[in-house]
């Protein structure tokens, strides 16, 4: 069961959205010294990120608790900055 549910959080970063690779931290900080990164913050990468860590989390690998918090974080916080 542990490799079926490591099999979903690969295919939901590398098929729905590969922006959600990664931990986070490295592209927040990016992000904040002014790289601009296609689909980052979208509200898809955010869910598609959450997804993968508890599909990751539940198949036994070991996920890093602040990186894909950053991530989720910086996405929600985006999308109420920009709310209309």
């Amino acid at each position: 069961a542990g490799v079926a549910l490591a099999l979903v959080a690969a295919v939901l970063v590398v098929f729905v959205e590969a922006a959600a690779a990664g931990s986070g931290i490295p592209e927040a900080k990016a992000y904040l010294n002014g790289v601009n990164y296609a689909r980052y913050l979208a509200l898809r990468c955010g869910g598609v990120k959450a997804a993968a860590v508890v599909f990751a989390c539940a198949s036994g690998l070991m996920v890093g608790r602040e990186g894909p918090l950053i991530h989720v974080g910086a996405v929600v916080g985006n999308a109420l900055a920009t709310w209309p």
